[in-house]
């Protein structure tokens, strides 16, 4: 029994002093950007995408996720309104939209 609890023991003090947190790293990519108006239309009349979701950034850009359940896409846009500018940060295929209840964990 002796033998199981150092071995335990040991095993614990090893992983114990590995780290398991992810190191933060930067992605570079190309974004689309352009006149906000012409993305929108074309989001909305191409994609049939509507805006599903939109958040303030941290530096006063609008973010939102625009989806469509019709050709499920999706698209993440940051948007400057004092420059009348957006880009597009990401696009999805495929999309399924969560119905997710107020109050419920994630």
């Amino acid at each position: 029994m002796y033998g199981a609890q150092k071995y335990l023991i040991g095993c614990l003090m090893f992983f114990s002093s590995i780290s398991f947190a992810a190191e933060p790293f930067t992605i570079t990519q190309n974004h689309i950007c352009g006149d906000t108006k012409i993305i929108i239309e074309n989001l909305q009349n191409k994609f049939k995408e509507q805006p599903a979701i939109i958040s303030m950034g941290e530096d006063g850009s609008s973010i939102s996720i625009w989806v469509s359940p019709e050709t499920k896409t999706m698209t993440i846009l940051k948007s400057s309104a004092e420059q009348g500018l957006s880009c597009i940060f990401g696009t999805g295929e495929q999309t399924k939209i969560l119905d997710i209840p107020v109050g419920d964990k994630i």
